[in-house]
């Protein structure tokens, strides 16, 4: 049996204001391009967000 050592976790990065611009719709592929956009851009959102509330969890745990 070894000895347990706690890992050291980077500092979080400072909370953004707004989250990143998406990137460019590429070019029409059809009637379902537009359902296609609105799909990748809610997985992209909910990512970021997503990402952003975990960071924030981490660095309230840290401080106290």
């Amino acid at each position: 049996q070894g000895v347990w050592e706690p890992v050291q976790r980077p500092a979080a990065p400072p909370p953004a204001t707004a989250p990143p611009p998406l990137p460019r719709p590429g070019p029409r592929a059809g009637a379902d391009a537009a359902g296609l956009h609105d799909v990748l851009a809610s997985w992209y959102y909910a990512g970021y967000y997503l990402g952003r509330y975990h960071g924030e969890q981490e660095a309230a745990e840290s401080k106290s």
